[in-house]
């Protein structure tokens, strides 16, 4: 068997029994093509100048024609529809290599998409792992740029309000959880969080938002009781009663079993100012459960609206017995039947208690008047001087008007006017206010001064007796006494219908004096 050999055209190995190389075409046999022998290793020359098809000039050693294709070797011509044929001029290959790199950068594209579409984290699990890992701003802040592309996503809401929440940015809780709510309705902790965010907010504000989120959770969970009842306590702290006894009849629809809630309907409807049907409802709620304290303490306190006194006494007695969950309220009412017995000694440990409550202000002005009523005067000042240096403090302007009462009493009359400014500043511009005025300009020896406020005070409030006493002494001890008589008899008119006491007896005694000794002149 022959080796094979080169092929003195294109050097690839050939069998030497060819007569033409497989590869280029070429004639294995040096002279072949022009029938003309060669030197050895000179192949080149037998290639011809000029394609013998277009008659184009070629260079030495070209085997195919650039131009029309044709192969040097053997004539034959390569059209462009033949899969060995590849035109190797340089503008086509110029637009073989755009073409490619087209191709090329729509596959890159492709393949970006499909990384970011299968292989790129979710950013709400991205969100959630990073705040697993105690990175909550950082979970915020890649949430919140998929949320603004992606506003409806209520998955993606719920968490952003779980997240805000947990760093206190209470109105981003808000407004997340609100977002959740509307997207998924069938969502009710949504609503309920929205709710517990608003709460957090220092804003009056937030009670309507509280109110508003509970209304789209029952609208959309009707049956869900512990939302009604949540819905109708914050109706009775924006005094919208009405709606809040609704709410309340809801709940005992949805739970009539639970008979207790009778007692949120008296005290709504006592609240609104229908006295008795809630007295009604109390005592429906009572006689399914007599020990309620709540409820003992609502009737208490509507026992005492009625003037009922000793059922009054009686039931709050019984609520602080049983323990109710309003007990500064009702140690304060118990406290002020008390007073208004005569039995501050009762009331002052009462008081004490209550004041203690940051909900329960008006406890601190009557536990400084019980001080003041048993003698302890120094200590009825201090108390009265701290109410009012409280800010908002609703009972302010009242100690200050009490303090300038109890130091005119004492005839420090510079620190009782003083007194007297501040309370008018902070709203007690009263005719008790004028009635004040007047006695410390009498102590001032300042009697026509003292004249015109009482008058004022008479104006301000026609039934305020305490102006017609002042007054009328002072005219007496000016001498007028027609006018004294006439405005001390208008006093005992005004408290024959509330008390009588030594104080009456003795207007009655210097009025009847008083009017002897105008007939014996």
């Amino acid at each position: 068997m022959a080796a094979n050999v080169n092929c003195p055209f294109c050097g690839k190995l050939t069998d030497p029994k060819l007569a033409n190389c497989p590869h280029c075409g070429g004639p294995i046999t040096p002279g072949a093509l022009s029938g003309k022998s060669a030197p050895p290793g000179d192949s080149a020359s037998l290639l011809p100048r000029h394609c013998p098809n277009c008659h184009t000039s070629v260079q030495d050693g070209d085997i195919i024609c650039t131009k029309c294709g044709t192969n040097l070797l053997t004539g034959q011509r390569i059209t462009k529809d033949q899969d060995s044929f590849i035109d190797v001029d340089s503008n086509n290959r110029k637009v073989l290599i755009k073409y490619l790199a087209a191709g090329g950068l729509v596959v890159l594209l492709a393949l970006v998409v499909l990384f970011f579409t299968v292989f790129r984290v979710n950013p709400v699990r991205e969100a959630t792992s990073l705040a697993e890992a105690g990175k909550v701003l950082e979970a915020i802040n890649v949430l919140q740029q998929y949320l603004d592309n992606n506003p409806a996503d209520p998955q993606g809401q719920f968490l952003m309000g779980q997240l805000s929440l947990r760093s206190q940015q209470y109105t981003g809780a808000v407004q997340a959880f609100e977002a959740a709510s509307r997207l998924e309705p069938e969502n009710a902790d949504a609503g309920l969080l929205a709710v517990y965010a608003a709460n957090m907010q220092p804003q009056a504000s937030s009670i309507n938002a509280q109110i508003t989120n509970l209304r789209h959770v029952v609208e959309h969970h009707p049956d869900f009781t512990e939302a009604w009842y949540l819905l109708a306590l914050l109706q009775g702290i924006s005094g919208n009663y009405p709606e809040q006894i609704q709410s309340f009849e809801r709940v005992l629809e949805l739970a009539p079993q639970n008979q207790s809630m009778l007692r949120f309907v008296g005290i709504a409807k006592a609240l609104q100012g229908d006295i008795r049907e809630a007295q009604a409802d109390l005592e429906r709620s009572l006689r399914v459960d007599a020990n309620n304290a709540d409820a003992a303490a609502a009737m208490g306190i509507i026992m005492q609206t009625l003037g009922n006194t000793e059922q009054a006494r009686e039931h709050l007695e019984n609520a602080l017995e049983y323990g109710t969950s309003i007990l500064s309220q009702t140690q304060t009412r118990l406290a002020l039947l008390y007073i208004a017995q005569g039995h501050y000694e009762e009331a002052l440990p009462l008081l004490r208690m209550a004041r203690t409550d940051d909900d329960a202000p008006i406890a601190d002005f009557y536990h400084a008047m019980c001080l003041q009523a048993i003698g302890l005067e120094v200590e009825a000042l201090q108390e009265y001087e701290r109410i009012k240096d409280v800010s908002n403090h609703p009972m302010a302007g009242e100690a200050a008007l009490q303090m300038a009462i109890l130091l005119s009493a004492r005839n420090d009359v510079t620190r009782a006017q003083e007194s007297l400014r501040q309370a008018t500043q902070l709203g007690a511009e009263t005719s008790r206010t004028q009635t004040v005025q007047g006695r410390i300009h009498m102590l001032n020896g300042e009697l026509t001064e003292a004249q015109q406020a009482f008058r004022r005070a008479i104006q301000l409030n026609p039934e305020y007796a305490a102006a017609h006493l002042e007054s009328g002494l002072l005219y007496v001890n000016r001498g007028v006494l027609s006018e004294g008589i006439r405005a001390l008899e208008r006093y005992l008119s005004l408290v024959s219908s509330t008390a009588q006491n030594a104080r009456t007896a003795e207007i009655e005694l210097l009025v009847n004096q008083l009017k002897q000794a105008q007939q014996g002149t």
